[in-house]
């Protein structure tokens, strides 16, 4: 692996190191090392960057949201919006019918 590798921005990627697991985002691969932001942190810390030499590294996992995982953040952002324009809806026009 010569070039940096990637891995999406917003996908975590668990570490496991021999001092114990680390969870990122950013993640950037290289032949020696790798790089990420700790994911309670913003994609927009740079300063936030750690680094962890290839060596001592024992494992990386990729996480990813299953289809369950995305139409569950749908439904229930649907369902937000919905309460909230019906909450403005009858507070702004509380003798419309409709709200």
């Amino acid at each position: 692996m010569d070039e940096p590798t990637p891995v999406n921005p917003h996908d975590p990627v668990f570490i496991w190191h021999r001092g114990g697991v680390e969870k990122w985002h950013g993640v950037v691969i290289t032949q020696d090392s790798v790089s990420g932001i700790p994911f309670e942190t913003t994609l927009k810390c740079t300063l936030c960057r750690r680094s962890i030499p290839r060596v001592r590294v024992d494992s990386m996992k990729l996480y990813y949201h299953t289809l369950a995982e995305n139409v569950t953040m749908l439904v229930g952002a649907v369902t937000v919006v919905t309460l909230v324009d019906g909450v403005v809806c009858y507070l702004m026009d509380r003798g419309n019918p409709q709200c």
